[in-house]
């Protein structure tokens, strides 16, 4: 299994590691390519397709002495495989304007489940469902706490595509599993920090009532990096900007057995498997069934492209995660100890 280190990739508080040094060199090659010869003038940004681009970013831009502004040129640090091609002055004749973030539609042909990449195909039998699949539909997807929970779809340093869940801590902040960011495969030219990462919260089939937003700067710790170790398998996607207010976020808790014990844990997620509809949201509730240090082990039922979903409890009427789910046969997260909560503390707010 591959598991040279990027050389994009730098060390960062709490043991995390970023790719943020690979943005910016996108960025630089991006406006070095990008950024006409002009003065003064305001521009439109141009990209290859027509995925959705905000306009408050991006809709006019000022260029001055051929160089772009630090607020646009920020936000290109972080959508630089958007596919931008170059700007066009505001003059010229208008550039057909990006469909809406909520009137863009979800891909539905299937994608396999993120785990896959990194782990193989799973064994025939759905291990993960333990008996009869108690899972429940979420019919109203823009409803808190479900809002809060987003379809990942991950492009893969070979191009590959796949499926996972992440869930807000912040407006810009998605947390996942490590191996949803970053992929450890033997497949040659796969492993490392994924190029893209396509987050749909509150995804409802091929709607996306709660827009959606690309990025390809994450975060992961440095033991999933390097050694693999699933009690470190947890990392965060930071989005280019704010998401809609609308979508809610989870609290997050280092709590003691004691407490985790006391009340049952809900997780839901995206499922990638034949037996769902893809872009759907499933959920179920149970009893936590065993405790370790740095792992919660449950009989919730999950399959597939779950991973990365919130383990999350409630705590006076509000949900507060207390693990990142991602391993199936036996079921159990990424415990968030204090260590874990510090980091996701420092990614809260990019």
């Amino acid at each position: 299994m591959e598991s040279a280190r990027d050389p994009r990739e730098y060390a960062g508080d709490g043991g995390t590691v970023s790719n943020r040094s690979a943005a910016a060199a996108q960025r630089r090659e991006i406006l070095s390519v990008a950024t006409p010869p002009l003065q003064g003038v305001s521009a439109r940004l141009v990209t290859r397709d027509a995925f959705p681009v905000d306009a408050a970013l991006f809709g006019s831009m000022r260029i001055e002495g051929g160089a772009v502004s630090p607020g646009a040129a920020a936000a290109l640090a972080q959508l630089a495989d958007l596919g931008v091609v170059g700007f066009a002055p505001a003059a010229s004749p208008p550039v057909a304007a990006a469909p809406s973030a909520r009137a863009w539609r979800a891909p539905t042909a299937p994608l396999r489940n993120v785990g896959e990449a990194s782990f193989g195909p799973p064994p025939p039998v759905a291990e993960t469902v333990m008996g009869p699949d108690d899972r429940r539909l979420v019919t109203t997807t823009t409803a808190f706490p479900w809002s809060a929970i987003a379809s990942l779809l991950v492009v893969a340093r070979d191009g590959s595509s796949w499926l996972g869940t992440g869930w807000f801590i912040g407006r810009r902040t998605v947390i996942t599993a490590g191996h949803v960011v970053y992929i450890r495969s033997n497949v040659p030219g796969r492993s490392g920090f994924a190029k893209s990462i396509t987050v749909i919260p509150g995804r409802a089939g091929e709607l996306c009532p709660l827009g959606v937003a690309k990025s390809a700067v994450f975060h992961t710790h440095e033991n999933w990096v390097n050694h693999g170790d699933p009690d470190f398998d947890y990392g965060a996607i930071i989005l280019p900007a704010d998401a809609d207010g609308a979508i809610g976020s989870f609290g997050f808790g280092s709590y003691t057995d004691a407490e985790l014990r006391s009340t049952p844990v809900t997780i839901s997620g995206y499922p990638a498997e034949n037996t769902k509809p893809t872009g759907t949201q499933w959920w179920d509730v149970k009893p936590i069934e065993a405790l370790d240090n740095h792992r919660v082990y449950y009989e919730t039922d999950t399959s597939g492209g779950q991973s990365g979903a919130p383990v999350f409890r409630l705590v006076d009427g509000q949900p507060y995660a207390v693990a990142v789910h991602a391993y199936g046969s036996p079921n159990f997260g990424v415990r968030i100890d204090e260590p874990m909560y510090q980091n996701l503390q420092r990614w809260q707010s990019p």
